[in-house]
């Protein structure tokens, strides 16, 4: 059976998000353009393997419930961001979350401020509903995707923690709750129909290519690696430490530098990038290691007050030998 076909029996059931189970799941990815069975796994989130997340499109919402919508919404996130944030292809859950944390009772959890999280949402369904369009291959006039996302899906965005930022048009006491949440849902689907109409599927597919070659890293060559390490760069202190301790470089020094002793280089305007001998080279450079520690805090104070113009290659040594 053809998926346009497949589509055409279903329409009435609202295919966008109904719970068809595995299955039908499973003989709709078989059958789809855009993605494979190896590419998804019947969960939530990320495949762990061995305790490490593994990128895949997950097909589930939980406690048994499998749609089509929900590959082609992961899916879309990383059409979304391989432009502006490429390296987020291989974060679990694309490192979507809140910038700013409000602390109640000791814990910390997500605090926003803006409607940036409900906007990026409208942007994602845009471009899930144009990859539905082009996989069912619907008409022009076939307006049935488009008004399912936008009357239903859409509309389950007032569920998100910012949908109460989203701004009123009069002052807020002349509105009842109801009303409230009526024109907060018009704004949500006003900026998707508007997203809707911007994107381009031939666009949207050439940033998928883009998606597929990031989550396929493991199939790149050496010099690829090397690359694209320069754009791929963003490397976390706590994953560092696992390997090496990055601030117990300096073994020449008989105390840590401080963040004082930098914040005083920078306020000095003595900052700048200096050669800084290994500790076996100095007794033959007739350097002591003081004089190598105020070059340290100057290195330290250049990049804080500059962001660095290529590649910090880290020397992590011999972890197996600690």
């Amino acid at each position: 059976m053809s998926i346009k076909k497949e589509l055409q029996i279903k329409k009435s059931k609202s295919i966008v998000r109904e719970n068809i189970g595995k299955e039908e799941v499973k003989k709709h990815i078989e059958n789809s353009p855009l993605v494979d069975l190896n590419e998804v796994f019947w969960g939530v989130g990320y495949k762990f393997i061995e305790n490490e997340p593994v990128p895949r499109y997950g097909t589930g919402l939980g406690a048994g419930h499998y749609d089509i919508a929900t590959v082609y919404h992961e899916i879309a996130h990383g059409i979304e961001i391989v432009d502006e944030d490429p390296e987020r292809i291989l974060l679990q859950s694309y490192g979507l979350g809140a910038s700013s944390k409000i602390k109640v009772y000791n814990e910390f959890y997500d605090n926003y401020t803006t409607t940036k999280a409900s906007e990026r949402e409208c942007r994602v369904f845009a471009i899930q509903t144009k990859l539905l369009e082009y996989v069912f291959n619907t008409d022009k006039e076939d307006n049935s995707i488009f008004n399912e996302v936008k009357n239903n899906l859409v509309t389950s965005l007032k569920y998100m923690d910012d949908f109460f930022l989203i701004p009123l048009k009069k002052d807020k006491d002349s509105y009842t709750l109801k009303e409230k949440e009526e024109e907060r849902t018009h704004w949500l689907q006003n900026k998707f129909q508007n997203y809707y109409e911007s994107y381009n599927i031939n666009d949207l597919l050439k940033k998928y290519e883009k998606v597929k070659d990031i989550r396929n890293y493991k199939d790149w060559s050496i010099d690829k690696l090397l690359d694209e390490s320069y754009n791929y760069h963003h490397v976390f202190i706590e994953d560092l430490l696992e390997q090496c301790d990055p601030f117990g470089a300096w073994t020449e020094l008989t105390s840590p530098i401080t963040e004082e002793e930098v914040w005083e280089c920078v306020k000095n305007k003595n900052e700048k990038l200096v050669e800084t001998p290994l500790w076996y080279e100095l007794f033959s450079k007739n350097i002591t290691p003081e004089e190598n520690r105020k070059k340290h805090i100057q290195k330290i104070a250049y990049f804080v007050e500059n962001s660095p113009k290529e590649m910090i290659t880290i020397d992590v040594g011999h972890p197996e030998l600690n």
